[in-house]
């Protein structure tokens, strides 16, 4: 099995995540290929830039980011309770 080397000039978040190349982008961020630095697992994180955005946007967007959090949580759980 091949080891993983992470690169020491990629950036790191919260020593969890490595951040990785940009696979995306839409009209409020990007969005990066990461790696959980835990368990070595691909992962998607979106990064979105707040600037220009108005207040009312910004509303839709944190209500759209917290429901898909919980959607996702929920996949996450149905999955671990099938296998």
């Amino acid at each position: 099995m091949a080891s993983r080397q992470h690169n020491p000039k990629s950036k790191t978040l919260g020593n969890k995540y490595m951040l990785g190349d940009e696979i995306g982008k839409g009209a409020y961020g990007r969005v990066y290929k990461g790696l959980d630095l835990e368990n070595g697992d691909f992962v998607a994180i979106k990064q979105v830039s707040l600037e220009n955005i108005p207040q009312e946007d910004l509303n839709i967007i944190m209500v759209r980011v917290f429901f898909w959090a919980c959607y996702m949580m929920y996949i996450a759980f149905r999955v671990a309770k099938c296998v």
